[in-house]
């Protein structure tokens, strides 16, 4: 039987570390597509005021691309789906360090509960970021977080 603190170690702790990875870089490209997506669409009105013809459908084709490739890669709701899942076990980690809400059981029952539910966590969190990714639907992802 696996001991509850190798446990931690070796599979909650490296996922903690990989989902807050994960968000950070979807961050990161998420805010760097909407603002290119932002300076390109006022450039293009800056440039329509200056007649430059060639110079404006590049800037607006810059503007499209980077809104495209945000909505395709779905960057920011991988984001928040990853923020939201690197805290939720963050979460269950203290409050089963403090053996507080769900942890105020005997030794056995909490450790088989940590186990349980930091396991149905992974599990939602796997099905979310297959429904982000096959129809871009976040606020679903969000909500099924939620439920534990």
């Amino acid at each position: 039987m696996v001991e509850t603190i190798d446990y931690i170690n070796s599979r909650v702790r490296p996922r903690i570390v990989w989902y807050d990875r994960k968000a950070v870089r979807c961050k990161r490209i998420s805010m760097l597509l909407q603002y290119l997506a932002a300076a390109a669409s006022i450039g293009v009105m800056v440039l329509l005021h200056l007649q430059s013809h060639f110079f404006t459908a590049c800037v607006a084709a810059l503007a499209a691309l980077s809104v495209t490739v945000e909505k395709i890669g779905q960057f920011g709701n991988l984001w928040r789906s990853y923020r939201l899942c690197a805290e939720a076990l963050e979460m269950e980690l203290q409050l089963y360090s403090h053996q507080s809400g769900p942890y105020v059981v005997s030794s056995i029952e909490r450790d088989r509960l940590l186990v349980e539910r930091i396991e149905q966590l992974l599990a939602r969190e796997a099905g979310d970021w297959r429904s982000i990714v096959l129809s871009g639907d976040a606020a679903a992802a969000e909500a099924n977080l939620h439920k534990t």
